[in-house]
C-alpha cells in the first residue's frame, strides 16, 4: 500500500459515522464507564483471587503484598488504568504513529486490560508496569536519531531498575528497551554505559544507604507453561483471555507488516518497537506463567496500537462490527471468569 492509498483508506474509515462513533471520544467514554463497572464487579465477586506468584519483587514487597485497604487498592488500580489510558493518548498525540483522530487504541486497550478479574480487583503489578512502560516509551521515542541520548537512556533504565524492586518483570524489559534504542538509532557505547549506570544507581542508593539489607534480595523463580504446570479452573480463564489478546495481536502485527512500506523510517522504527514489546510479552507469559498477570496490561497496550492501525487502514466493510465483536468477546470472557 502506498502512502496515498493509506491516507485515502484512513479518510474512508473516518467518514463512516458509525466508525467515528465506536472509535471516537464517545466510544472511549462508554468503554471507560463499562470497564469501571467491570473493576467494581471484580472487587465484589473476586476480591479473594490472587495471582500464582505474589513475591515478584527483587527486594521489596510486590503490590499484592502491600497493606492497603481493599477499597483504596481497587481505587488506586482504576486510577492507574486511567493514567495509562491518558498516557497512550499523550504518546500518540506527541509522536502520531497511529494516524487520524480515532481513540480506538485506548478503547481496545482498556477493554483488554480490564477483562481479567485478577488485575481488576486489587492494586496489581499489571497497572503499575504498563505505566512504567508508557513513561519509558515516551522517553525512548523522543530519543530518535539523537547523537547523544545518554541522559534519556539513563532515565529509562533508572526507572526500570526502581520498578524491578517491586516487580522483577521490569528487569526482563531492559533488553527490550535496549533493542528499541537500537531500532531508534540512539544506542551506542556511551548509551550502553549510561544504561548500566541507570540500572546500578537505584540499588546502590538503597543498599549503600542501608535502607535495604543485602539479604533482602530475591532471585526470581520462573515457571514455564511447558513444565507440567496445571492451571486451576480460574487460571484457565486468565490464560484464555490473555491467549485471545495474543492471537489478535499476532494477526494484527502480521497484517500491518504488509503495509509497513507505506510508513516513513521513523514510523517503522516506532512500530518495530511496539511489535517487539508485544512479542516479548507473549514470550514472557509462556515462560513466566506464575507472574502472568504482570504482563497483561502491557500486552493489551500493544494490542490497542496494532488493532487501531489495522482497522483504520483496512478496507473492511462495516469495520465497527469487528471492533464491537472484539470488545464483546472480552466482556464475555470477563463474565465467564467471574462464574
Amino acid at each position: 500500500m502506498s502512502p496515498g492509498q493509506g491516507i485515502h483508506t484512513l479518510q474512508e474509515f473516518e467518514r463512516n459515522h458509525l466508525n467515528r462513533a465506536v472509535a471516537g471520544k464517545g466510544g472511549l467514554a462508554v468503554t471507560l464507564l463499562v470497564t469501571t463497572v467491570m473493576c467494581a464487579l471484580s472487587a465484589v465477586f473476586s476480591g479473594s483471587v490472587t495471582p500464582a506468584n505474589t513475591q515478584s519483587g527483587i527486594c521489596l514487597p510486590s503490590p499484592i503484598e502491600w497493606t492497603v485497604s481493599p477499597i483504596l487498592a481497587a481505587t488506586a488500580n482504576i486510577i492507574l488504568g486511567w493514567t495509562a489510558c491518558l498516557g497512550m493518548i499523550s504518546l500518540n498525540k506527541r509522536f502520531n504513529f497511529i494516524p487520524g483522530t480515532s481513540m480506538l487504541y485506548a478503547s481496545v486497550f482498556m477493554t483488554a486490560m480490564w477483562a481479567n478479574p485478577w488485575t481488576d480487583s486489587h492494586l496489581s503489578s499489571s497497572a503499575i508496569l504498563v505505566c512504567i512502560v508508557l513513561g519509558c516509551t515516551h522517553i525512548l521515542f523522543n530519543l530518535y536519531g539523537r547523537r547523544n541520548a545518554s541522559q534519556g537512556i539513563f532515565a529509562i533504565f533508572s526507572l526500570l531498575s526502581w520498578g524491578s524492586m517491586t516487580q522483577y518483570a521490569c528487569l526482563l524489559l531492559m533488553p527490550i528497551f535496549m533493542l528499541g534504542a537500537v531500532f531508534l538509532k540512539s544506542f551506542r557505547p556511551r548509551e550502553f554505559a549510561a544504561a548500566l549506570l541507570g540500572i546500578a544507581a537505584p540499588y546502590w542508593i538503597m543498599l549503600g544507604s542501608g535502607l535495604l539489607p543485602p539479604e533482602s534480595l530475591r532471585y526470581p523463580e520462573l515457571t514455564s507453561i511447558f513444565s507440567g504446570f496445571t492451571p486451576g479452573n480460574g487460571l484457565k480463564w486468565l490464560l484464555a483471555t490473555n491467549g485471545t489478546t495474543a492471537v489478535i495481536l499476532i494477526a494484527a502485527m502480521l497484517a500491518n507488516s504488509i503495509r509497513a512500506n507505506s510508513m516513513g523510517v521513523k514510523m517503522r522504527a516506532y512500530h518495530s518497537f511496539i511489535n517487539l514489546l508485544g512479542a516479548a510479552m507473549i514470550w514472557y507469559m509462556l515462560f513466566d506463567l506464575g507472574n502472568i498477570t504482570a504482563y497483561t496490561a502491557t500486552l493489551a497496550l500493544c494490542l490497542g496500537f496494532q488493532a487501531a492501525r489495522y482497522f483504520q487502514l483496512s478496507r473492511l466493510k462495516r469495520t465497527y462490527i469487528y471492533i464491537l465483536a472484539i470488545q464483546a468477546t472480552y466482556i464475555i470472557l470477563f463474565i465467564l471468569s467471574l462464574s
